[in-house]
């Protein structure tokens, strides 16, 4: 009896899979850097603009070196200060695949780093420092809640595995 509903256990699993995609590996990055409080500055300065997960947006003056690193599931804000550093705001989306988990894991920024995650857009600030020779970072939990509508794979692995099933089902009552 427990192998009969083996393939329709197995079924649901493939599709649970289908539906989970927190993970942002593979996935395209938009940024955007601009200089002053809240980016009052303006600019466009990351290197590249977007970048596919594994990957880093990178800006360097003569001020400050500043990356901005995804994994499939974290990203780090690194900021090594060379000179007086002026404040920031990054922002980062992901078309494919929007934000909606950011949670700080651990920052060295002071003063503090704000962060704030809406219509599944990260934004972040700071204010700057006045002294050289500091690197500073933060690192930061990302995801992206699962689909909840499946793909049309994942519809085809549960029905393969619920007609194998029932095919055999039927041939061990023949």
């Amino acid at each position: 009896m427990k192998f009969r509903f083996m393939y329709l256990f197995m079924g649901l699993a493939l599709l649970a899979s289908g539906i989970a995609r927190a993970d942002f590996t593979g996935q395209t990055v938009n940024g955007t850097l601009a200089f002053g409080l809240n980016g009052f500055y303006g600019g466009q300065n990351w290197n590249p603009s977007s970048v596919v997960v594994p990957g880093s947006f990178f800006y360097q003056d003569s001020a400050n070196i500043d990356t901005a690193a995804f994994s499939g599931t974290q990203l780090t804000i690194t900021d090594q200060v060379l000179n007086t550093a002026n404040g920031w705001e990054m922002t980062f989306a992901a078309p494919g695949m929007p934000f909606t988990v950011l949670n700080l894991v651990s920052s060295n920024f002071a003063p503090g780093i704000t962060y704030n995650l809406a219509g599944g857009v990260i934004t972040l600030d700071w204010v700057g420092v006045l002294t050289s020779g500091q690197t500073l970072s933060a690192v930061f939990d990302i995801a992206s809640t699962p689909n909840p509508v499946p793909e049309p794979s994942a519809f085809a692995l549960l029905g393969t595995g619920c007609l194998f099933g029932l095919n055999l089902i039927r041939r061990r009552r023949a």
